[in-house]
């Protein structure tokens, strides 16, 4: 097993490093004997994530921040799915910030090998932390089929970074995490498993057009999400999210 995941990972880290994208972090290269597996090598970001840079900037970033932010990690995101490339583990922690304060993607590829050799039994011990963020279906497997080991492990797709996008929208536009009246991944289970869905801020954060838009992304028949290429041209051309105008909190 191990070997195998060897492989597999040494096969993800080689697509990795093919990739040259200005909104996509650079795999330098990678080392050993640091673990079982081999450790990769990137540039160090000193602005950390997108979670923290929200943390510490979000009382002075304005709207136009936000949807430059948004707009670049919807560059890094399409250009990752037009080389075939499912993310699959797109949350405010695996998008870092540079020192221009520009976003770039990162730990792409990665969940899908772990809920492969995780299986569906240990789904949400392998992808927990992402929980806030992932696609909804990923955590709602039958109940009907008591044999889990008959129960294949859910496929992540294109579709479900979309989610996921619309899961980072919500949090950048807003300056808080998904779900962040919860304290525990536990309790947002069972909120996706009722089928609640995070709240929506009040309007001074997230207007009608940007809260229709995470809607179409968090849709529950994946085929009803915008793909990568709408999201992109959605932003860029000033529709949603940007059709709304900027409110005036942040102008």
């Amino acid at each position: 097993m191990e070997r195998k995941m060897n492989k597999r990972l040494a096969r993800e880290l080689d697509v990795w490093k093919r990739l040259d994208h200005k909104n996509v972090v650079k795999l330098i290269g990678t080392v050993s004997d640091f673990g079982p597996y081999d450790s990769m090598v990137c540039p160090w970001l000193e602005q950390g994530s997108v979670s923290k840079y929200m943390e510490r900037r979000g009382d002075i970033l304005s709207m136009t921040d936000r949807l430059q932010l948004l707009c670049e990690v919807a560059d890094g995101l399409n250009y990752l799915h037009e080389n075939l490339i499912v993310h699959g583990d797109l949350t405010g922690s695996n998008i870092l910030i540079d020192d221009e304060g520009k976003a770039k993607l990162c730990d792409f590829g990665l969940s899908s090998i772990v809920v492969e050799f995780c299986g569906t039994s240990s789904l949400t011990s392998c992808i927990g932390g992402a929980v806030r963020w992932a696609d909804a279906s990923l955590y709602t497997l039958s109940a009907d089929d008591s044999d889990e080991a008959a129960q294949e492990p859910p496929a992540l797709t294109p579709r479900s970074d979309i989610y996921s996008f619309g899961s980072v929208t919500l949090e950048i536009l807003s300056g808080r995490i998904p779900y962040f009246y919860l304290r525990s991944d536990a309790q947002v289970v069972i909120e996706i498993h009722r089928g609640n869905k995070p709240r929506r801020p009040t309007n001074q954060f997230v207007t009608d057009a940007q809260w229709g838009f995470i809607q179409r992304c968090w849709a529950a028949n994946a085929e009803e999400r915008p793909d990568s290429v709408e999201v992109v041209r959605a932003i860029k051309a000033g529709a949603a999210p940007c059709e709304l105008g900027v409110p005036a909190a942040y102008t």
